[in-house]
């Protein structure tokens, strides 16, 4: 399976997380390195762009404030930023580094890390004993294994994830 099989899949998955807990929210695919403008207009600093120009989160998104009428958004009405990096195999260190440049660059209070493998033991004993997913703040990485339904050749459906240390959403 590659990677890019899975960002569509993840991106539905994420969604139906984010609309039990919140109204307002946009998620999009930037695996190749384009933003639409609805995300463009809402990150506060335009020079985090800069820096990805050879590499960008494989999605990224974000939650707006209560109340906030989506149409006409401004960087202020964002509560939350959201990066996602996705990975088709075992999750390694250098991954969970990734995943903390790109939710540091966006000041993204999600930052999540999935892989269809299931989140190895030496992964969780760094956390529990150097709380390697700790970032700024209380802001961690969220580290998921998502449980793959694959009935056919191209479809390819998240049934449901686990997550170290806690749930996201």
């Amino acid at each position: 399976m590659r990677e890019r099989d899975l960002y569509e899949p993840v991106r539905a998955y994420l969604i139906n997380m984010l609309k039990s807990k919140y109204n307002n929210y946009h998620l999009e695919i930037t695996a190749n390195g384009h933003y639409s403008e609805t995300l463009k207009h809402v990150v506060h600093h335009d020079i985090v762009f800069s820096f990805l120009k050879t590499a960008s989160p494989d999605l990224t998104g974000y939650i707006l404030k209560r109340g906030v009428d989506p149409r006409a958004t401004q960087s202020s009405d964002v509560q939350d930023f959201i990066t996602v990096e996705v990975k088709p195999r075992e999750i390694k260190l250098k991954d969970i580094f990734q995943a903390k440049m790109y939710g540091d660059l966006f000041y993204a209070r999600y930052a999540l890390l999935l892989s269809p493998e299931i989140i190895g033991e030496e992964i969780r004993r760094l956390q529990d004993k150097l709380y390697i997913l700790n970032r700024f703040r209380k802001w961690r990485v969220y580290v998921g294994q998502v449980i793959i339904d694959q009935s056919s050749d191209s479809v390819i459906e998240i049934k449901d994830s686990i997550w170290h240390p806690v749930t996201p959403f």
